[in-house]
């Protein structure tokens, strides 16, 4: 009874918002089970990241402050950039062979 009343009070974009955190945890969990194997994990890397990257597009789109205003341009646009700048990072300093694709590179240090 008690969900039914929330679900109510949410604004049809939050509803959309809170399935895709509960669809990319569940993503996310499926592409951890797939990067057990060998043979799927690729597959596996590709749902993670899937499970990551969803909640990032719902919330920049969706997300809704107390005065019912989204996220503005600006601060969009930065973690775009951010995100961009990153992949830049990582593509040139990335892992050069197998043995060398620990958490820590391409972190600027």
């Amino acid at each position: 009874m008690n969900a039914m009343i929330i679900l109510n009070t949410l604004m049809p974009g939050q509803v959309v918002l809170e399935y895709s955190y509960l669809l990319s945890a569940i993503m996310f969990v499926i592409g951890l089970k797939l990067e057990s194997n060998p043979a799927t994990a690729r597959k596996g890397n590709f749902w993670a990241a899937s499970g990551m990257i969803l909640p990032m597009i719902t919330t920049l789109l969706l997300n809704k402050d107390a005065a019912g205003e989204g996220i503005s341009l600006a601060n969009a646009a930065a973690v775009i950039l951010i995100i961009a700048a990153g992949a830049v990072v990582w593509n040139r300093n990335g892992p050069k062979s197998k043995n060398d694709g620990h958490a820590t590179n391409g972190i600027l240090f």
